[in-house]
């Protein structure tokens, strides 16, 4: 398939973003995909600081893509909660720039957030539902999602997503596999078994590879049609809803 769209993927190194990217520059996406990282970029992703407004007008300069997919963020929680000025600089300030360089240049851009700009009190989650984010985390990513909201002239959309899950390359990287390490040892600290847990991997991986799929048809349909900003909520299958209505 001839790939005439061209998309670039903030934080391609990560759980999401690798997955995107992969799925992209699959055989018969139509994408032409360019991933950006900066602490681990290896291979064919490009070192890019988003915290550097000259170095994201570069990469856009460079690529001309018609879509941004910002799925960048710090979420580390021992790098949220005690460096509030590093969360800031990429959850939000970077957001900042590539909303405004996106805006200027007709871009479409896709803001990854997440379902911790609730409060977990009244789900299912709507579009419209008021946010009431709990940690610093949640809260940084509500400022990027106003900033998005409240750039002047910026093709948008703001898409929620809950835990992620998929291939990690550390126990870490996901909240669901990070628990790997809590349910090894007992109180008593003998070793249980992985087994289970390890099982429920590939299953996991579909879901991610699901949502990935999902946001390819999303871009497809959603970049051309909508000149205002939209706001998606991926909770309890809520994509494939909305998806359906695009066709």
């Amino acid at each position: 398939m001839e790939r005439g769209l061209r998309v670039l993927i903030s934080g391609a190194s990560g759980l999401l973003g690798r997955q995107l990217l992969a799925d992209f520059n699959g055989a018969s996406s139509g994408w032409a995909a360019t991933g950006l990282a900066f602490s681990r970029a290896t291979g064919d992703l490009r070192k890019v600081d988003l915290r550097d407004l000259s170095a994201v007008q570069g990469v856009l300069d460079d690529v001309s893509p018609q879509v941004v997919v910002h799925a960048a963020a710090e979420r580390r929680p021992d790098v949220v909660e005690k460096n509030a000025d590093a969360t800031e600089a990429l959850n939000v300030t970077a957001t900042q720039y590539l909303a405004g360089e996106c805006a200027a240049r007709g871009i479409f851009l896709v803001y990854v957030s997440t379902d911790y700009v609730f409060d977990g009190t009244r789900p299912p989650y709507l579009p419209d539902a008021k946010p009431n984010p709990l940690n610093t985390y949640g809260k940084s990513k509500l400022a990027g999602e106003e900033v998005v909201r409240t750039t002047p002239k910026l093709r948008a959309c703001i898409l929620r997503v809950p835990v992620l899950y998929g291939t990690v390359e550390t126990i870490e990287e996901s909240a669901v596999t990070v628990l790997l390490k809590a349910v090894q040892s007992d109180k008593e600290g003998t070793k249980v078994s992985k087994g289970p847990l390890l099982s429920c991997h590939g299953r996991t991986n579909e879901l991610t590879n699901e949502r990935t799929f999902l946001m390819n048809n999303l871009l497809h349909n959603l970049w051309k049609v909508h000149s205002s900003l939209q706001v998606y909520s991926s909770l309890h299958g809520e994509t494939c809803v909305v998806l359906s209505q695009l066709h």
